[in-house]
């Protein structure tokens, strides 16, 4: 049986490639691809999808079905049985190509949230890594940025740099499940926030957990929301220098 070496090896002869050409194509050191085990890294495997648009990914890593994607493709989801799947950098959760409990990780809300729907836009748009994380499901997930949901009181409910939000479109505009985090799309940027009744008339109260550096609540005019997720879950990441 061939292995993720194996058939690395073999889609770079098939493109009339010399190793140590493909290994520079897709941005890793000389002798990267002699030392694979039986598994790729995200950031490596992105690159090569980045690279190589129509190798499947599904047959890289799993030897299943055709070498290159058929026109109009979309990835296949697989579960590995045998240890065989795609390694996780320290402190970050497996990610899998597809799956059936897998959550889009979108990497740039931005870009759209002045557009109404701006999240199911911006899942549409980009080319989102799938992450699975075990017990939980979700619409989509974002990377959260910034100390203001460090929740000192309460750690289970904090919300720390570089941790992955996994959320649910929130849809209804008639209700609000107060006190709890909603991250909403504006158009200066994406808020993570819990949300309280506001004093001030079509208006939300934004709190953040982290008071002590000097976040202070604020009120948002619902107007200026253009779109609506309640988070559901957070994974915490460590990273290591």
């Amino acid at each position: 049986m061939s292995t993720v070496r194996d058939r690395i090896v073999l889609f770079a002869r098939s493109k009339g490639q010399t190793i140590a050409g493909f290994e520079r194509s897709i941005g890793v050191s000389a002798g990267y691809i002699k030392n694979i085990a039986r598994s790729i890294p995200p950031d490596v495997l992105e690159s090569l999808s980045g690279v190589y648009p129509d190798l499947s990914i599904e047959w890289l890593m799993i030897g299943k079905g055709e070498m290159l994607k058929r026109a109009g493709s979309r990835p296949v989801a697989y579960a590995p049985s045998d240890g065989e799947g795609i390694s996780s950098r320290a402190g970050e959760p497996m990610v899998y190509y597809g799956g059936r409990e897998s959550i889009p990780l979108v990497a740039d809300v931005k870009a759209t949230c002045g557009v109404p729907d701006g999240f199911s836009v911006a899942i549409r748009r980009d080319d989102c890594m799938p992450v699975v994380v075990p017990g939980l499901t979700g619409d989509f997930a974002i990377r959260a940025k910034g100390r203001s949901m460090i929740n000192r009181s309460n750690p289970e409910k904090s919300i720390n740099e570089n941790n992955i939000i996994v959320c649910n479109r929130w849809t209804s505009r008639s209700y609000v499940r107060w006190g709890e985090v909603y991250v909403l799309a504006t158009r200066d940027g994406v808020v993570v926030k819990q949300l309280m009744p506001s004093a001030e008339e079509g208006c939300v109260r934004c709190v953040s957990f982290n008071e002590e550096e000097g976040y202070r609540p604020f009120d948002l005019p619902v107007s200026e929301i253009c779109d609506w997720a309640i988070v559901v879950g957070v994974v915490g990441i460590s990273l290591f220098a």
